[in-house]
């Protein structure tokens, strides 16, 4: 049953991945943007970065010495962020008060992307916003967007542009799919021990969290507020025409598996954001 439920799951998130392959161009280029009231926050994000410990808010707190400003925007809005080396934490304020503040993942690794809906967050009165849309014109997928108060106008736009992806996981596992034995009687199919996918989250109804299985490219570690993290790049589709790495940094609080190696099957759960690439 435990075998059924996940090809369920991975079946479903296939699908997922490819509708777009059947909506027309010129639909999908057409941009709607929704308000969205509730639902939406960064407290499971910062969970996941100190690995859902009691002191979570207090380590929080000790970032907000170490904020620079980066750029002055409209409506007396500011722009500041703390660099870590690998992470870093980025923080909007209005009016001297907090609006946000997130763990950020800098990355240039970069694919095309169609948009196809905006959803703003009304908890920050729209400074706020996770994207959903098409990577490569196929591949369906939405992010959170974490240069939305600049370019909020180049979004809505909804033109097909270069975006920088990359994500925080909440968990993470070696995967057995593949593995001899790990079939179900009940479905009879069988998986490649290369199978890659990701699909969207059981736990999360986000629009940006997301369960995956997929291969380990490279692997560092890198130390972040007295946390111990790893940094992978994962592959999470295998093609030529589609192929798509995602770089993806983990407590190791929240490694399950402690030792992964670069050619393993790993499986777990995560935050997907992204900026664009001018």
């Amino acid at each position: 049953m435990k075998n059924l439920l996940i090809i369920s799951l991975l079946l479903l998130g296939l699908y997922f991945v490819y509708t777009q392959l059947n909506t027309p161009k010129e639909e999908r280029m057409k941009v709607e943007v929704e308000r969205i009231e509730e639902g939406v926050s960064h407290g499971d994000h910062w969970d996941a970065m100190y690995g859902f410990a009691d002191d979570t808010h207090d380590k929080i707190e000790q970032s907000f010495q170490d904020l620079i400003l980066v750029k002055e925007l409209e409506s007396n809005l500011s722009l500041y962020r703390a660099d870590y080396g690998v992470v870093s934490h980025v923080a909007l304020v209005k009016d001297e008060g907090l609006v946000t503040l997130f763990p950020s993942l800098p990355t240039d690794r970069a694919v095309p992307f169609g948009i196809n809906k905006i959803v703003e967050w009304e908890v920050t009165d729209g400074l706020e916003a996770h994207i959903e849309g098409s990577g490569r014109e196929t591949f369906g997928l939405g992010f959170f967007a974490t240069d939305y108060v600049e370019n909020y106008e180049l979004y809505k736009k909804g033109e097909l542009s270069e975006v920088a992806l990359s994500a925080f996981a909440y968990v993470l596992d070696r995967s057995s799919l593949g593995e001899e034995g790990n079939s179900s009687d009940e479905s009879e199919l069988l998986f490649a021990s290369n199978f890659c996918g990701y699909f969207p989250s059981s736990e999360l109804n986000t629009g940006f969290d997301y369960d995956f299985v997929g291969i380990v490219l490279s692997l560092s570690y890198f130390d972040y507020q007295d946390e111990k993290f790893a940094l992978l790049d994962v592959q999470l589709i295998q093609d030529e025409e589609l192929n798509f790495v995602l770089p993806m940094a983990v407590n190791l609080k929240n490694m399950r598996e402690k030792d992964i190696k670069v050619g393993d099957s790993i499986t777990g759960a995560f935050w997907l954001q992204g900026k664009i690439v001018r």
